[in-house]
């Protein structure tokens, strides 16, 4: 069972919601977390804690990532054949 996400060993920071609600993700967190200037990230709130995640930039890892375990141990080739599958069955 996971600990909450208070006991479990974290980094944090205290961040200030800009005019737009912008939010500056501190450098130190940015370098932790592979983020770079074009990152994708999904935003997921739980009860009142928001949860920063990275989303995968590689198309395959994305699906892997968005689909869990239905792609798994797939390689490429196999996700372009069962998307391809899924479009033709698709109705018009």
């Amino acid at each position: 069972m996971k600990k909450p996400p208070a006991l479990r060993p974290h980094k944090s920071a205290i961040v200030t919601v800009g005019q737009r609600g912008t939010i500056v993700i501190p450098a130190e967190l940015r370098r932790e977390m592979g983020l770079e200037c074009g990152s994708t990230v999904m935003m997921v709130l739980i009860d009142d804690d928001l949860n920063l995640v990275k989303v995968p930039s590689d198309d395959l890892e994305r699906l892997q990532w968005a689909f869990g375990r239905a792609y798994e141990g797939k390689t490429a080739e196999d996700v372009e054949r069962i998307l391809k599958e899924l479009h033709d069955e698709w109705p018009d």
